[in-house]
Parts: C-alpha cells; sequence; structure tokens
C-alpha cells in the first residue's frame, strides 16, 4: 500500500501485487541467495526505499538471515503482511531492508537465504 500525494495534496492510496517465483534462481526461480535479490516475474516499477509488505500466499514462508552472511545461515523467516523496504537493483530485481535508510544506503539488507518450494509469493506496494 503507498500513499499517493501530487505537490504535498493527499490523493488516496494505490494497491497492487507483484508476482514472484520464491524458488532458487538455480531453479527458474527469483530468489538469488547469493546476490540476496528477488526478481519478479515482470517489471516492478518500484523506487529505492519505497515501503512494501510481504505475502506468502498462503506458502511456506521465505528462511532469512544475516546480510552478507557467507554461511547462508537462516535465523527466521519473512513475516506475512510485514513492512520492508526495497533498494532496486534493475527495472525486474530488488533488495529487501527492515528499515528505509537501510535501503537508501544500501547496507545491511535482508539475505533472503531461504527458499520455498512453492512459486506463488507476492509483494504489495
Amino acid at each position: 500500500m503507498v500513499l499517493v500525494v501530487f505537490f504535498n495534496q493527499y490523493i488516496g492510496i494505490r494497491n497492487r501485487f507483484l508476482d514472484f517465483d520464491s524458488r532458487n534462481v538455480f531453479f527458474n526461480g527469483g530468489i538469488d541467495i547469493v546476490d540476496e535479490t528477488i526478481t519478479f516475474k515482470k517489471p516492478h516499477n518500484l523506487e529505492n526505499g519505497q515501503l512494501i509488505y510481504y505475502s506468502s500466499n498462503g506458502n511456506s514462508p521465505i528462511g532469512i538471515g544475516s546480510a552478507y552472511d557467507v554461511s547462508n545461515t537462516i535465523t527466521g523467516s519473512l513475516s506475512d503482511g510485514a513492512p520492508y523496504f526495497v533498494r532496486v537493483v534493475n527495472t525486474s530485481t530488488i533488495r529487501i531492508f527492515n528499515t528505509q535508510s537501510d535501503a537508501l544506503a544500501g547496507s545491511a539488507g535482508i539475505n533472503t537465504v531461504g527458499l520455498s518450494t512453492d512459486s506463488g509469493c507476492k509483494w504489495n506496494s
């Protein structure tokens, strides 16, 4: 969910879902555990620092760990309905962060190390 503002005047709330395949890129999915990225099936049209919400869409949640952890140790999972912040890698790929300031700086991201064997997770922006 995103608040839409035009010249500092509130316009309304916009909502859309971004589908991605939560399997490892090795299996043609969208989760890259080496680069710690999520790649969508279509261009995402997101911006650095943008707030998004994760939805497992009824599937197993994606495991996470510390950023840049070469051992890829799973310490938790993405939480359904939880807010995360975007760092754009390219038109179809992002990294996710716990805070907007981290997303804008590009440091201390969330390592998407745990994979789901399901393919129907979503992001709500």
